[in-house]
């Protein structure tokens, strides 16, 4: 490391090179031998020991690896791997060595020279293997160079031999072809390709010490020209000169250079060039970290920023002592040192936020910083990713997520934590991933422990709000923080067979969705029965919830769910999460599940207000569906599932072929969701409830199941087909509920059948002979046959028990003192949970009381008051169907005869001009005309077509359907079909221009023959647009719609006058301008 500071920007000259490893120098010891802890690497050690002093005369020392400095001053022979061996880890940490459980794999080996890595000018021999057996296949390589003398030195090496672990990872066999490798890249620059060539840039510097393969060092250079001389031609890039998002790849490319920069094939003008070009790069990077002085969890565009500049950071001040390096360091330090702090980033996305905890994980190995684990928070985000997981090993799509398998960006985080804590419930977890996804990368801390299954995670979980996240998301002004939650997952076990439920307690972070309180999976019997994934489409309406609607109005779902209570229980769990102050109500959604047969989802909309509500429960499935009993069978390959509902709602079934895109994949259904809704329209006083009831379950050959649920009261419900009555639903702890031929029981949440007892929050239960009572409300499940169960008291709690005939309980395994007064049995338990045992012979006499005849009480709600005015239908005048289905359409003059006329362009390719109902004339395309628009675009009086078409053309046409002119959109960033077409006077000047809204992120405007004016990026795909005076200049501004989250105003010249973020979420479906104000300005 340099003696003094010094600035990068008038660098001179480059950092020394260290190709020679001095083991011996003149009979004297150069070199150290590191060995890990273990026997057999002793034994191994000592063979080099005694072959060097053979050849020497010189014997160096053995340690063990905790006993080398941070920055040793000599050079090391380093035995073993990353995962025995602590110098290794470090340097794996900054990509100097691959070396892990996976690379070079079994019986393979690595033999390889590491130049300078402390900045010292010290180097380091890794004689290296995954086992024993490649280790000693490396150190037979290593003394099979190695020549007798008084001096013994090592030139660079890398000698390497692939076990069929390492065979995983991409790209260690193949050759590249420096040609097409450079026409792709100059393809990708046309295209706008992500993070520019950098990715690229850094992917094969890092190739280049995966395989030691020249060509890979002379990709890198290339490529660094080439980037750097697109970007001083000014490219119109988004994101700047250097490409979108190019700060992303930074983490990546100078660990890449610092091995790149040994190769032979790059002089030492170039590796001058590159450095200072490596420079200017970073220097354009570091805003992109943003400000470090908030203290909020952080966001991935962050975490990707600070890593790079962190990398940088190192490189630069131990190379060359560069006075900007402390400036990375420490803004890399700002950003990490908090988020060690939490056990969740800024994003609630079930792809992107694994990249953030990837991000910090590699920093604190790497730094040494081991807060993160030291904490918990990283135990926590491990644990998270567990029960983020679907029993066929899918992390679960929530946010910005379009695959309904994820991502997969949680294993590099889940090799981390299971080499680092050693767990092997996350080891399992990967088994079970990989099984699935056999996906493998280099450099992921790929370690191996005994698989453990995490059955600490079954059952009911709800995991909490990170309390970091909370605050940073202002929680405090929604909720107290322990009312919060961030998900609820009912498991029964881990099979792929066995049931899975997800329900979402966050609306709130980057990359959201408005899915809180719905329900975003049931997997069970192998299948996925609830279908909820998307990138965009993050809206209420596209997930399994209830809308509400008050008074025909809707408003934004709260941001946090309220979590009042839970338990979990041997043979059920029970949860109910709520949302308040959601459109005028309170959403309680109570899920009861009875363990391995069904979940019931209760649905309460108490209104806090009296008015008009309309509400829709939203289904979402894939498969062949029929609508009956109140909800719809599915059916995917032969397995069946129900949502079996209670009369009362009107349904309404859709499909959604659009989204169904995202399920191509999937290949036990057609990709097609088929979106179920229960409507109901109440009027509802205050604190007036309505609910939904729906059944949830699977039938097949092991378990063959057909339910009937009949609802008894306004919250109970009876359940018959389940091999004994069952009777269930919700209440209040403080009053009683009568439930005919059942139970009277008073409590939040029940679930009650002549074997199993179970509730949430109650008080006191009477059935027959058996029944309790207490003086607070507890939790219990009672399992009557077996005469065990399980109490929760939040309290010191006095309890009764009614057990004719019997004189004692058992309580945690002991006689507990009791009073007994006619048949009740008195006793305290205090705050916990209890075991106890009560043995009784009810069960027959409780089934035959469930066989009486019952007469349901429920109460209807008031519906609301529709207005009975007759509504007359419209009679078709004519149709024409010929190049359709069509998908816009618009009227105009186009005889000259005084009537309009439809153009029309739809998914046959065609524009269509139609009178009639007889075709008038028809213009092909090369693909679907999505938009069409009609004009006087030359001020003479006859009207022209405009066509927007998915060939990437935007076509001009006579009012005859003759071509005028077309123009082809050039690529950017996806290839742009056109999606919106229109036209206005943007400049004032009387003559109407041209505007296009393409897929390619960008708006375009052209004068009426066909020039282009300018375009603008928008970011992502256009939608919809118009043209409208806005600020009454005479001159038409944009205002250009997206499918994403900010949409535009743009003037004349082509400049984005101002953005607006709608608080619903994403994608202008629809765009007017109009005077709704009254003050003669749109």
């Amino acid at each position: 490391m340099p003696k003094r500071k010094m600035s990068l920007r008038n660098l001179k000259r480059v950092k020394s090179l260290h190709p020679e490893t001095i083991l011996v120098k003149q009979g004297k010891p150069s070199a150290v031998i590191v060995r890990p802890r273990h026997t057999e690497y002793l034994e191994i050690a000592r063979g080099i020991q005694a072959q060097i002093k053979s050849l020497t005369g010189v014997s160096l020392s053995i340690v063990t690896a905790d006993r080398v400095s941070e920055k040793p001053k000599r050079n090391l022979i380093l035995l073993g791997n990353l995962n025995n061996n602590s110098v290794v880890f470090r340097l794996y940490g900054y990509n100097y060595t691959p070396v892990d459980a996976i690379y070079p794999g079994k019986g393979g080996y690595l033999y390889h020279s590491i130049h300078d890595p402390w900045g010292t000018g010290s180097n380091a021999l890794g004689v290296f293997g995954s086992d024993l057996d490649g280790v000693r296949a490396a150190v037979d390589r290593f003394l099979h160079g190695l020549k007798q003398g008084r001096t013994l030195t090592v030139g660079r090496v890398f000698d390497v031999k692939f076990g069929a672990e390492a065979l995983r990872i991409p790209g260690l066999v193949k050759d590249p072809d420096l040609n097409s490798e450079m026409e792709a890249a100059e393809e990708a620059l046309q295209r706008g390709e992500h993070t520019g060539l950098w990715g690229r840039i850094g992917e094969r510097g890092l190739l280049y010490g995966l395989t030691g393969n020249e060509a890979y060092a002379e990709l890198y250079k290339r490529l660094v020209f080439r980037m750097y001389e697109h970007a001083m031609s000014d490219p119109d890039n988004y994101g700047g000169i250097w490409g979108f998002d190019a700060d992303f790849a930074l983490h990546k490319v100078i660990p890449g250079w610092d091995l790149v920069e040994e190769s032979p094939n790059i002089t030492s003008q170039e590796r001058l060039r590159i450095t200072r070009i490596l420079f200017e790069f970073i220097t354009d990077c570091v805003p992109h970290v943003g400000n470090m002085e908030v203290p909020h969890v952080r966001h991935n565009h962050t975490t990707f920023a600070a890593l790079g500049l962190y990398y940088s950071g190192v490189y630069y001040r131990k190379y060359y002592g560069a006075g900007e390096a402390e400036d990375w360091i420490s803004l890399a330090d700002k950003c990490f040192q908090l988020q060690a702090r939490a056990y969740k980033p800024h994003e609630d996305c079930s792809g992107y936020q694994w990249l953030t905890h990837y991000h910090l994980t590699k920093y604190s190995l790497s730094k040494g910083d081991m807060t993160f684990f030291d904490n918990g928070c990283a135990r926590m985000a491990a644990d998270y990713a567990i029960l983020t997981t679907d029993n066929l090993g899918y992390a679960l799509p929530y946010g910005d997520n379009a695959s309904p398998f994820g991502w997969w960006s949680e294993l590099p985080y889940l090799r981390a934590s299971v080499c680092v804590m050693g767990d092997g419930r996350y080891q399992w977890m990967l088994n079970k991933k990989t099984a699935v996804e056999p996906r493998y990368s280099a450099y992921e801390y790929h370690s191996s422990v005994k698989p453990e299954e995490p059955s600490d995670l079954d059952g009911t979980q709800t995991f909490p709000v990170d309390p970091l996240y909370y605050d940073s998301n202002n929680g405090s002004s929604y909720l107290p923080y322990k009312k919060t939650v961030d998900k609820v997952v009912f498991r029964d076990g881990f099979d792929p067979d066995a049931q899975y439920l997800f329900l979402d307690g966050l609306s709130n972070g980057g990359h959201k969705h408005y899915d809180g309180n719905s329900i975003s999976r049931i997997t069970e019997n192998g299948r996925i029965w609830l279908a909820d994934c998307d990138y965009i489409k993050s809206l209420p309406k596209f997930h399994n919830g209830v809308l509400v609607f008050k008074n025909g109005q809707s408003m934004e779902i709260p941001p946090f769910v309220e979590l009042e209570r839970s338990a979990n229980f041997e043979q059920t769990g029970f949860s109910e999460t709520t949302l308040r102050k959601y459109s005028g109500v309170d959403w309680h959604r109570n899920i009861i599940w009875n363990r391995g047969r069904y979940f019931l989802v209760v649905d309460e909309m108490e209104a806090r207000e009296e008015d008009d509500y309309s509400f829709r429960a939203v289904w979402q499935t894939l498969g062949n569906v029929e609508v009956q009993n109140g909800g719809l069978s599915v059916d995917q390959d032969g397995e069946q599932f129900y949502i079996t509902g209670v009369p009362g709602t009107t349904l309404k079934l859709e499909d959604d072929e659009v989204t169904g895109g995202n399920w191509e994949e999937y290949k036990h259904a057609p990709p097609v969701v088929r979106i179920l809704q229960q409507i109901a329209d109440v009027h509802l006083k205050k604190r007036e409830n309505f609910r939904y009831f729906n059944l949830l379950y699977c039938s097949d050959a092991d378990q063959p199941q057909s339910l009937r649920m009949t609802q008894l009261t306004d919250g109970a419900i009876r359940i018959d087909g389940a091999g004994e009555v069952v009777y269930a639903g919700v209440g209040h702890p403080q009053t009683v509920q009568q439930i005919p031929s059942g139970p009277d029981v008073t409590a939040a949440q029940f679930h009650l059948s002549p074997s199993v007892f179970s509730i949430v929050d109650g008080t006191s239960l009477q059935w027959g002979g058996l029944g309790f009572k207490t003086d607070r409300p507890v939790s219990l499940e009672y399992l009557v046959r077996e005469g065990s169960g399980k109490l929760i008291a939040s309290g010191r709690t006095q309890v009764s028990f009614l057990a004719e005939g019997r004189s004692t309980v058992l309580v945690n395994g002991d006689e507990t003192r009791t009073r007994q007064t006619g048949g009740v049995l008195r006793f305290e338990v205090s705050k916990g949970e209890h075991a106890f045992r009560l043995i009784t012979d009810e069960v027959n006499r409780l089934r035959q009381l469930s066989e009486r005849k019952f007469r349901p009480v429920a109460r209807k709600p008031k519906a609301s008051q529709v207005s009975k005015g007759k509504v007359k239908l419209l009679k078709p005048v004519w149709t024409y169907s010929g190049g359709g289905p069509f998908l816009s359409i618009r009227g105009a003059d186009l005889t000259s005869d005084g009537h309009q006329e439809v153009v029309a362009g739809g998914t046959g390719g065609d524009v269509c001009a139609v009178k009639e109902g007889d075709i008038l004339w028809r213009y092909r395309t090369g693909g679907e005309v999505r938009s069409v628009w009609t004009a006087d675009l030359e001020n003479d009086g006859q009207t022209e077509v405009i066509a927007g078409s998915a060939d990437t053309h935007v076509y001009v046409l006579s009012a005859g359907g003759k071509k005028r002119w077309d123009f082809e959109i050039p690529l950017y960033y996806r290839t742009p079909m056109i999606r919106t077409v229109f036209a206005g006077d943007i400049n004032g000047d009387g003559n109407l221009e041209v505007i296009v809204g393409a897929e390619s992120w960008r708006y375009y405007a052209f004068t009426h023959d066909g020039k282009e004016l300018w375009h603008q990026m928008t970011v992502h795909s256009s939608t919809q647009g118009c043209a409208a005076d806005i600020d009454g200049d005479g001159r038409a501004e944009i205002l250009a719609g997206t499918e994403y989250h900010r949409w535009h105003c743009i003037d004349g010249n082509g400049e984005i006058r101002w953005s607006y973020q709608p608080a619903t979420g994403p994608r202008t479906n629809s765009v007017a301008a109009g005077d709704v104000d009254g003050d003669g300005m749109k």
